[in-house]
């Protein structure tokens, strides 16, 4: 009998730096797995560390990209999926005059449903966030602005148009997980934001 039978069920959680200024850590940092990683996984899933104040997704966050980073979210969000774009980039990534790859996040949807799950890391006080999230479910005129404080959970049906997602007056870093219920996740832009939506300076 092999001593490795479960060995493919095991995979080390791949930490991915988001850019930042010189001397900085970034506003976030993400960790992701899926099925590229561990091929017996149904879902894509990242957990994040929240340091301070910054916007996930929304046309104020618009951040250069590293060309090996670049290919790896072209890896992640479009492994053989249908109508995929030719090409190195897609929105939200594209290159701008000069050749750099930009990131701008929109509002998007998925085609399978996704959980968002957000809690605060104080061991003392369990059920304070230790900052605030505004999230955005509906697209357009018909999106709504929801702003948590407590650890909270997200449900996103598949279709359902949603952020953008910002983070404010952030006290203490807090963890969102964020879990995409198919093996490689899929990221539809929608070009409209919410009526309302003012992105922070």
């Amino acid at each position: 009998m092999s001593r490795n039978k479960y060995a493919r069920y095991i995979s080390e959680i791949n930490h991915v730096p988001h850019p930042a200024p010189s001397g900085q850590k970034p506003f976030r940092e993400i960790f992701h797995i899926d099925s590229t990683d561990l091929s017996t996984l149904p879902f894509h899933i990242e957990i994040m560390i929240i340091r301070r104040d910054g916007v996930r997704d929304g046309v104020s966050d618009v951040l250069p990209v590293p060309e090996e980073i670049a290919k790896l979210m072209m890896k992640r969000f479009h492994a053989g999926l249908p109508n995929e774009p030719e090409g190195e980039v897609w929105p939200p990534l594209y290159r701008d005059e000069k050749g750099q790859i930009i990131f701008r996040g929109w509002p998007m949807y998925h085609t399978a449903d996704e959980i968002f799950l957000f809690f605060g890391t104080d061991p003392e006080n369990p059920s304070d966030l230790g900052g605030e999230v505004e999230m955005w479910l509906g697209q357009g005129e018909d999106a709504e602005k929801y702003i948590i404080t407590k650890p909270t959970c997200i449900h996103i049906p598949a279709g359902l148009v949603h952020a953008p997602l910002v983070f404010r007056n952030v006290r203490r870093p807090f963890i969102e997980v964020l879990c995409y219920t198919k093996p490689v996740l899929d990221e539809h832009p929608v070009f409209v934001l919410p009526k309302g939506y003012k992105p922070p300076k």
